[in-house]
């Protein structure tokens, strides 16, 4: 019995490797209307840490910035970025190109 789900999670992870490498996951979301967004949060950007270096985990607001652009270059080439500003906190979403 063991056997059978190993082969099955095996199988259906390779199914979802050849979905999204040959490419028809990316076609198949540019084909399907997608009423929905999703929101990116980035959390740990503060200049003036007072954690320890061994743990302090927080990013400057120049390598934040540095960060973000490299990210949003990369969600840019397929998917629609949104930006959200309100008060101080600024928020980058994304819908589908649809």
């Amino acid at each position: 019995m063991m056997d059978a789900a190993r082969w099955k999670a095996g199988v259906k992870r390779f199914l979802f490797w050849l979905f999204y490498y040959s490419g028809l996951e990316l076609l198949v979301a540019r084909c399907i209307k997608i009423d929905a967004a999703a929101v990116i949060m980035y959390h740990g950007v503060c200049n003036d840490s007072r954690l320890p270096p061994e743990v302090d985990f927080h990013l400057t607001a120049d390598a934040f910035e540095e960060k973000a652009v490299r990210i949003n270059q990369t969600l840019s080439q397929r998917l629609r970025i949104v930006r959200i500003f309100g008060n101080d906190i600024v928020l980058a979403g994304w819908s589908w190109i649809g």
